[in-house]
């Protein structure tokens, strides 16, 4: 199969030479990226597509560290190569990330909304390019840090977009109170009603939010035990944001409970990880990688494992953290199917942003040599190889640790 090279769109884009780390290991992603000769499968994107996608990855990044002109240089490059009008995916696309790289200049942090007019647009695009614009948004970190998406779910389902309340910042309020009012009164979709108004109520002034966040954690408690883990992880976000640590206790102990009862632990364990270290509560955070590491005897997704070593990590437990990143990267060099050898190295990527820094950057430096290997046959590659999209924003989100 032929080799290409993954070009990418950032000509003139040199940064100054500086002091923080992590700009240098974004310099060499970078670097890395545009020189790697990669076998890319026979339906996949069209290179300078994807490379439009990286380029706005690497653009948030830099936007993080604090360097605003490369971000804007290489959002136009990006902007150049696609055909932002004539293509609502593109067009939809391009819109969150330059309002997620504005953000990221801005020095908000990564769980805050997207604007209102990019949130009413995604709210109205139809069903198919609804759908291709949540695959990218459900692996992209830097799009979607703290909602937990499933695009096929949706599609498959028929879930029509325009079932959804269109929140604004007049109704959300009302709209969300609700929304929880129905899963009060057990609405068969619960569940799905509460992930929705929690990850809506950050959009919420704190003042606004704080009730509703109680009466949501309270209908949590009504829901399937196997959907309460990955539920109380996001009520677990929304206390972060409003720096309500005094719902931490309760939360956590909900969460571990949650995660003893369900083997699909990765993306709860690994938020959970997150706020924890962003509070710096090392206590929890101790007694949260004990539980996990007993739950490991019955479940074996390697996400709650790497997560676990991330926390590790930060604990200055470098040795059995070392264990278990060794034990992944050994995985890592056995024949994988390519969807296994992704959510892998994306896994380990975001385990070691919870590290320390220069175990961190050492670590992601390590895992670009994945990208050779990484393509995908995706129905997204009408816009995007998807797959190569997915692991350059787990790198990017693994230096620059936000």
């Amino acid at each position: 199969m032929r080799l290409v090279v993954i070009a990418v769109l950032c000509l003139g884009c040199k940064a100054a030479p500086v002091a923080d780390p992590r700009v240098a290991a974004l310099d060499q992603l970078r670097e890395k990226i545009g020189t790697t000769a990669r076998k890319r499968s026979p339906i996949e994107a069209p290179l300078e597509y994807t490379n439009a996608y990286v380029a706005l990855e690497l653009a948030y990044g830099y936007a993080r560290l604090g360097r605003p002109e490369v971000a804007r240089r290489l959002i136009a490059n990006a902007k150049a190569a696609l055909p932002i009008a004539s293509d609502e995916v593109h067009a939809v696309l391009v819109e969150a990330y330059v309002a997620r790289i504005e953000q990221a200049i801005s020095g908000d942090p990564p769980e805050t909304p997207l604007p209102e007019p990019v949130r009413a647009r995604l709210a109205t695009l139809d069903r198919v390019a609804g759908y291709k614009v949540d695959r990218l948004r459900e692996v992209s970190a830097v799009l979607a840090r703290t909602e937990k998406l499933d695009a096929i779910d949706d599609f498959s389902k028929r879930r029509g977009r325009g079932e959804h309340v269109t929140f604004t910042a007049a109704n959300r309020e009302v709209e969300l109170t609700r929304l929880i009012a129905r899963a009060h009164d057990l609405d068969p979709e619960r569940a799905r009603l509460l992930e929705g108004a929690l990850d809506e109520m950050l959009a919420l002034p704190a003042k606004a939010a704080a009730p509703l966040l109680d009466r949501a954690i309270e209908a949590i408690a009504t829901t399937d035990i196997m959907e309460r883990g990955a539920l109380y992880t996001r009520a677990l976000i929304v206390a972060s944001h409003f720096d309500r640590t005094e719902l931490f206790p309760d939360l956590l102990g909900s969460i571990r409970a949650g995660l003893a009862a369900a083997c699909d632990v990765g993306w709860a364990t690994e938020q959970t990880v997150r706020v924890l270290r962003l509070h710096d509560r090392r206590d929890e955070l101790a007694e949260l990688a004990t539980d996990l590491e007993r739950t490991e005897t019955g479940c074996t997704a390697i996400r709650g494992r790497v997560a676990r070593a991330g926390a590790l990590a930060y604990l200055d437990q470098a040795a059995r953290a070392r264990s278990i990143f060794d034990e992944a990267t050994i995985e890592l060099g056995k024949p994988l199917t390519m969807p296994a050898r992704l959510e892998l190295t994306v896994a380990i990527a975001h385990a070691y942003a919870n590290a320390p820094v220069a175990y961190d950057l050492g670590g992601i430096a390590k895992l670009e040599t994945q990208l050779p290997m990484i393509t995908d046959s995706f129905g997204t590659n009408s816009h995007f190889a998807l797959s190569v999209v997915e692991i350059v924003d787990a790198f990017v989100v693994g230096i620059v640790r936000d």
